[in-house]
C-alpha cells in the first residue's frame, strides 16, 4: 500500500477517534445533568464507568441508572475500532476534563 494511503487512512482514523471521543464527552455530561446520581465519568485502561454516591462504579448497572445507556452504548458499539476507553478521561457534569490523574 503506498505511504500516501496510509497516511489518509491514519489522518482519517485519527479523525474518527476525535470525533467519538467528543460525543462521549458530550452523552456523558448530559447523563450527569438527567441522572442527578451520577457523579462522575471514568475512562481509561480499557475500562468505561460512571461513578455514584451509592454504588461507587455504575459499569454494568444501567437498568439502575438509564441516562448513562447512550454513552455506554457509544463506546460498546465502537470501542473495538476506535479504542474509546484507551483514553484517558475524567469529569463531572460541568467541571474540567482530566487526562492526567
Amino acid at each position: 500500500m503506498p505511504k500516501v494511503i496510509e497516511a489518509q487512512i491514519e489522518y482519517h482514523y485519527q479523525q474518527a477517534c476525535e470525533i467519538a471521543l467528543k460525543e462521549v464527552e458530550r452523552r456523558a455530561r448530559l447523563a450527569m445533568r438527567e441522572g442527578p446520581r451520577l457523579i462522575e465519568f471514568v475512562n481509561a485502561m480499557g475500562i468505561s464507568f460512571f461513578t455514584t454516591e451509592e454504588d461507587g462504579y455504575a459499569e454494568e448497572n444501567l437498568i439502575k441508572y438509564p441516562a448513562a445507556k447512550p454513552t455506554m452504548d457509544l463506546i460498546c458499539e465502537w470501542d473495538q475500532y476506535l479504542k474509546l476507553s484507551g483514553c484517558p478521561m475524567r469529569f463531572t457534569a460541568d467541571g474540567p476534563v482530566e487526562r492526567n490523574w
